[in-house]
């Protein structure tokens, strides 16, 4: 299938995630305005699904807090479907890191750059705020911004569930949608598998999609997807 395909499965009213099976039949889009907590260690890969909303071709802010920015724009570009061009990319992602700048400085500045449609993404939200107060108070702001700008925003917490903070379990009651990528041990295998515990107005799978790690990020599509 291409992913010309892929568009066209896309719903009114929702944006591609740029994982082609999400795109086509997993979910077939993301509501516009959705704020996502995505939750996972970081050796299970998660990042590249950041990769793959950054790669779909809209204006992006990245906002890296622990990884560094040195070849992030090429990762992001590694993982395009092949109705974006790596000019595109360019044109439209804007990578900020923390470093001589403070945290509300660059996180006003990013919510002003993103404009109707565009993508937010704080790699990881979880280190953005150490401040219990004020990363609530953040994540209302980008859920307020996330709303009114028609886009899509997602908050990694570079976490399992089980060691996410009483705060940042407030933040997922608060979101829209949350992905909770699990690593799991089956027959002597490991799997990192995908599992969408909430996403508002959506009907969702009803069991984990394996996410399957090479170049690009795709799902086994052998897992029920409801």
């Amino acid at each position: 299938m291409s992913f010309s395909d892929a568009e066209s499965s896309i719903r009114d009213g929702r944006h591609p995630t740029g994982v082609k099976v999400l795109d086509t039949d997993v979910l077939r889009g993301i509501p516009h305005g959705s704020t996502i907590a995505v939750i996972g260690r970081a050796d299970a890969g998660t990042e590249l699904l950041l990769h793959s909303l950054a790669a779909t071709g809209r204006k992006t802010e990245y906002i890296s807090t622990l990884r560094s920015d040195y070849g992030l724009i090429d990762d992001i570009k590694s993982v395009r479907e092949d109705n974006v061009s790596e000019e595109e990319i360019e044109n439209n992602v804007t990578i900020r890191t923390i470093d001589g700048d403070s945290p509300g400085d660059i996180f006003r500045k990013s919510l002003s750059m993103v404009n109707e449609g565009g993508n937010l993404i704080v790699d990881t939200f979880s280190k953005y705020q150490t401040d219990p107060g004020k990363m609530l108070d953040y994540a209302h702001k980008i859920h307020t911004k996330t709303r009114m700008n028609g886009g899509i925003t997602y908050l990694y917490f570079a976490s399992e569930y089980e060691d996410l903070t009483r705060i940042e379990k407030e933040i997922l009651q608060l979101v829209d949608g949350v992905f909770n990528v699990e690593t799991e041990l089956t027959n002597e295998a490991v799997e990192n598998n995908l599992y969408i515990n909430k996403l508002r107005g959506m009907k969702l799978p009803k069991d984990g999609q394996q996410l399957v790690y090479g170049e690009k990020l795709t799902i086994d599509v052998t897992s029920d997807i409801g």
